[in-house]
């Protein structure tokens, strides 16, 4: 292969990742904006996403427990039940997709209080092997004291991770963005 025939195909490459990073880039900058302008819906369309799929999955464990030829009776009645639980849980998500919202959001956040609460009680079991004890202690008293803000207000905590994501994807994008615009170039 000539030198000419490499340049080429490194150009080429060039351009198309370029085009993806570009694409990337924009999509993640229109999303975070998205999210920091109206955050309220970018959350409630994020529950919707989470709603379709949880709709499909009802579909398929439904489909799954009526038309398996291997199982069980107990099986099949299982698999159907699943299905009728996802699908009626979906079904709630659309009909009410404000109210879903909140509540996934105060779930996942109390969830996140919680590991953060027990992330710190283990960092200070394993103290006597950190080299570094200082920094593990004030690792764990701020991972405590977070898990600790969280369970005590989560609607709160739910808009600071929304408006962190949306803070992240438009830093994110105008990077990506860059880093189209740069690639390759010398």
């Amino acid at each position: 292969m000539s030198d000419n025939t490499l340049s080429d195909a490194v150009q080429s490459t060039a351009k198309r990742v370029r085009l993806w990073l570009g694409i990337g880039g924009a999509l993640a900058l229109i999303t975070g904006f998205i999210m920091l302008v109206w955050p309220g819906s970018a959350v409630v369309a994020m529950t919707m996403v989470l709603a379709f799929y949880t709709l499909l999955t009802g579909i398929v464990y439904a489909v799954i427990g009526l038309t398996a030829p291997l199982g069980g009776v107990w099986s099949r009645i299982g698999h159907v039940l699943v299905g009728v639980l996802f699908a009626v849980a979906a079904i709630v998500a659309f009909m009410n997709p404000s109210t879903t919202s909140v509540i996934v959001g105060v779930i996942v956040v109390t969830f996140i209080g919680i590991a953060w609460i027990f992330e710190g009680a283990a960092a200070l079991a394993s103290l006597s092997l950190s080299p570094a004890k200082g920094w593990t202690i004030f690792y764990a008293i701020v991972s405590i004291l977070g898990g600790i803000a969280l369970l005590f207000s989560p609607l709160i905590g739910l808009q600071v991770i929304v408006l962190w994501i949306a803070i992240t994807l438009i830093v994110m994008g105008i990077v990506q963005l860059v880093r189209a615009f740069t690639l390759g170039r010398s």
